[in-house]
């Protein structure tokens, strides 16, 4: 019997909150096809690996199964990748899932490098770290209607119920 790894009820909700936004924003789909980004994609938005097969069509029970397994892989990616422990543990349920929809679309390897992150680690006030969603509306040189409103789903959730959050101001000096 494997352990389930612990995780907290703030994680939990946001986990949930999340599927439900990446369904709506990604849309089913039960065969394969190129998302905009050129990527062979199916189910909910989850990007095919070298070697994987499905039975199309796809049942959307299926591919939530797909969605929640490239879901866990994402919190623990972005767990990771927040390496100031305190304001990770400051973030609320809705930062916490607009970092994992926003994460499960553009990729860890690309959150990595981004400002976005940075300016999260240095504890920036979370309006300064919400704006960085929306710098992030182009594939492949075109800036994308769909994108624009999913950046700004997930600026919207992650100033949720900031006002007595930490992270809205910097630490006091």
């Amino acid at each position: 019997m494997t352990k389930k790894p612990d995780i907290s009820k703030k994680e939990e909700m946001a986990f949930l909150m999340a599927l439900e936004v990446i369904m709506e924003f990604e849309g089913f789909r039960d065969h394969i096809y190129y998302c905009p980004g050129g990527y062979k994609t199916i189910g909910y938005g989850h990007r095919v690996k070298e070697g994987e097969s499905f039975s199309v069509p796809l049942s959307k029970q299926e591919g939530l199964k797909l969605l929640k397994n490239d879901l866990r892989e994402v919190v623990n990616q972005i767990k990771n990748a927040i390496t100031n422990k305190s304001v990770y543990n400051r973030l609320t349920d809705y930062q916490l899932t607009a970092l994992y929809d926003f994460v499960y679309n553009v990729g860890i390897d690309n959150f990595k490098k981004s400002t976005l992150l940075k300016k999260l680690n240095a504890e920036e006030p979370s309006v300064v770290v919400a704006d960085e969603f929306m710098k992030w509306v182009w594939s492949n040189g075109k800036k994308l209607n769909g994108l624009i409103m999913r950046r700004a789903g997930e600026k919207e959730l992650f100033l949720m119920n900031t006002k007595s959050s930490r992270l809205n101001t910097k630490k006091e000096q």
